[in-house]
């Protein structure tokens, strides 16, 4: 499952890489007279780049039938139901297994939708262009990032929740774990230790660089070598976590890491019981969903945008139940106990909430639908 994570997350990463890239190589290798031409010819003559743009067009709407994402599950989210390392550890009530695959459902047509969206966005230039394509590359990823947050906050129960961060942080390297934002935000790392995090990260990987010409040129030496590069590696995690991380920060990490003891049957989380009565909840919760009901029609959405905010609606509202089912009332509890608990049932639900609608927003409108609802609900 890690190698199947990694593979996904690479090819994911360079779903607008690529097609850039093998443009520039395409121009690169474009015929001497056609380039001289191009030189010479003044600033009105240019196309503003216009075959290149039009070959990202191309790629960008093959992205979604060539890419493996559309035949696998993503990473905690839908994974947590079929992949292996999951099932045979992490029991799921049956309402959670097809809210969990309603949401991937949902991240899955929503960054297919994202593709055609970019291939027909109107482009001065091509510079302009790929700086479109790269922020709505970035979007797609932020998309990801915020349905695990869902999935961990109102999808699973707070012990399910530890246990699979807990195997996360346990079982993939840590240079993986802690560049993951989901993980980064849990110990409140602030932007200039994410920015030493890369630092630490370009340097052993630059170390790495050094010791490969020897593992092609003297295969005696492989197996010293070799054990260089596991040092560097634990050098890494050593720095990576002592220069990186401060000591309170180094306290969340292994509260974080500690074994999480799951009982055999899942928890039992029931469906909805007033649709209705979820639906007015969450408006009078929510400013960003109450104002996409009320303009819908005005932002023009899709067919499947339509269906697929209705999903969403629905994840959300069983999440924030779900919630407070966890924190039910305890007769014996004192009153200080019990606004504590409420305090943090609050919190959980506002936190998940915030998660949901920035899905809403990410994941299934376009840009211009997403600034003209942000801007009705006066963000």
């Amino acid at each position: 499952m890690i190698a199947e994570a990694r593979s996904r997350w690479f090819l994911l990463s360079l779903a607008c890489a690529i097609p850039v890239a093998v443009a520039a190589r395409a121009q690169e290798h474009a015929p001497a007279t056609a380039r001289a031409s191009a030189e010479a010819a003044g600033p009105a003559d240019q196309d503003n780049g216009a075959a290149e743009i039009e070959f990202l067009r191309r790629q960008l709407r093959s992205e979604p039938l060539t890419s493996s994402y559309p035949q696998e599950s993503f990473d905690l989210v839908g994974g947590l139901t079929s992949h292996r390392t999951w099932t045979r550890a992490l029991p799921l009530g049956g309402e959670q297994v097809a809210a969990l695959g309603k949401l991937d459902v949902l991240l899955r047509e929503g960054r297919t939708r994202s593709y055609y969206f970019d291939a027909d966005y109107p482009a001065a230039d091509l510079a302009s262009y790929m700086a479109y394509v790269s922020d709505s590359h970035a979007r797609r990823l932020a998309a990801l990032r915020r349905a695990q947050c869902i999935a961990r906050l109102g999808l699973l129960t707070e012990p399910q929740a530890g246990f699979v961060m807990q195997r996360v942080l346990t079982t993939r390297e840590l240079r993986y774990s802690l560049t993951d934002e989901n993980v980064q935000d849990r110990l409140g790392m602030t932007k200039s230790q994410r920015l030493k995090l890369k630092w630490v990260m370009q340097a052993i990987w630059t170390r790495g660089q050094e010791y490969t010409p020897l593992l092609e040129v003297d295969p005696e030496k492989q197996p010293q070598i070799a054990a260089a590069l596991a040092a560097t590696r634990k050098g890494y995690r050593q720095e990576a976590m002592l220069g990186v991380l401060t000591l309170h920060q180094l306290d969340i990490l292994l509260q974080l890491t500690r074994e999480w003891t799951l009982p055999a049957e899942p928890p039992a989380l029931p469906a909805l019981a007033d649709a209705q009565a979820a639906r007015a909840d969450l408006y009078d919760r929510s400013p960003t969903f109450a104002h996409l009901a009320r303009l819908s029609d005005a932002l023009d959405l899709s067919d499947d945008q339509h269906n697929h905010w209705k999903d969403l609606e629905e994840v959300t509202e069983l999440g924030l139940a779900w919630i407070g089912l966890q924190h039910s009332d305890d007769p014996d509890e004192t009153a200080e106990q019990r606004s504590s608990r409420e305090e943090q049932v609050s919190r959980r639900r506002a936190e998940f909430l915030a998660h949901a609608e920035q899905f809403l927003l990410l994941g299934i409108l376009s840009r211009s639908q997403a600034a003209a609802l942000e801007r009705a609900a006066g963000r």
